[in-house]
């Protein structure tokens, strides 16, 4: 980005417009009414969400809609006029706020919970109550409330090849519908090390581990999860990182494939932490892999994970 380019977040539901997040307004983004895109001193460039409200961007409820709300694809339509670029910031992972949930039982929070991440701490708690009963969801709700600092609302497991499935689905429909220059995936990443301990992540990783185990390794590890459905989890924490950060990575890849599959010039990027080994300690955000492979065209440092400026000395 050069030193004239300035971003215009604009959130779009019932045209109501407010930055979506906390780390654009941290970042210096301007919000704008429509009016205002034919000031083409003030920025360059249109940064939208594709569906909002107030604070919360979501990406996977366009994947609910036939046909793109009409105003998205007239804001498009009239920055473009305007000789100015457009990009789609799309959630990747996160789906709904703690606080707020979607108000159609058709949103993926009802129709799949058993795809949302869990953090540990809900492991062995969860694995006793039915996925499909709402106090399932509600738990991990209530938990995310209760630990905002950790995580901003209710997540996709990117472990879930019919999540990342559905979330490339819904990349790919939003692209063929309307023009859009870049494509930025924002929450590409987990909100922390201690995600996704969901049942269905756990089995997962057992699969894999399991036949490469001895007929004793396995009778030792039968034993362990008679008591401790995290057996695998815990026993095999460089194979259970690796696995989940990996699952990340071909969700980004799978995304990024949707996107340039129908726009190949299509700039994809993806929002970072700003340290890499942090990045990929905190959130199993491998990204300098993503940019190695070419899987992302350029990266956006989250503006609140950059640490402080260093003031000169006397």
């Amino acid at each position: 980005m050069n030193s004239r380019t300035a971003f215009a977040a604009l959130a779009l539901l019932g045209l109501a417009f407010g930055v979506a997040r906390p780390a654009a307004a941290a970042a210096g983004v301007r919000v704008v009414p429509v009016a205002a895109l034919a000031s083409r001193e003030a920025f360059d460039t249109v940064l939208t969400t594709a569906v909002a409200s107030g604070d919360q961007s979501l990406l996977v409820p366009v994947g609910l809609f036939e046909d793109i709300p009409a105003t998205l694809a007239e804001m498009v339509s009239a920055a473009k006029t305007q000789g100015l670029r457009v990009v789609a910031a799309v959630d990747v992972t996160r789906v709904t706020s703690a606080n707020e949930w979607p108000a159609s039982r058709d949103h993926v929070v009802y129709t799949h919970p058993e795809w949302l991440m869990v953090p540990r701490e809900l492991a062995l708690e969860l694995s006793r109550v039915d996925v499909r009963s709402p106090d399932y969801a509600g738990r991990l709700a209530r938990w995310a409330r209760a630990n905002a600092p950790k995580a901003l609302g209710l997540y996709l497991s990117p472990v879930h090849t019919e999540a990342a499935a559905f979330v490339a689905a819904a990349v790919r429909r939003l692209v063929e519908r309307i023009p859009f220059d870049g494509v930025q995936f924002d929450t590409a990443r987990y909100p922390s090390g201690d995600f996704d301990y969901s049942r269905l992540s756990l089995e997962q990783l057992r699969r894999e581990i399991r036949p490469g185990l001895s007929a004793d390794e396995r009778r030792r590890l039968d034993g362990i999860e008679l008591f401790d459905a995290l057996a695998y989890a815990t026993e095999f924490p460089d194979a259970w990182r690796r696995f989940r950060q990996t699952q990340l990575t071909a969700l980004v890849v799978r995304a990024r494939t949707a996107v340039k599959a129908v726009r190949p010039e299509t700039i994809v990027s993806a929002v970072v932490g700003s340290d890499p080994l942090a990045a990929l300690s905190d959130y199993l955000q491998d990204w300098p892999t993503w940019l190695d492979n070419r899987f992302i065209d350029a990266v956006t440092v989250d503006a609140t994970d950059a640490p402080p400026p260093v003031s000169p000395q006397r």
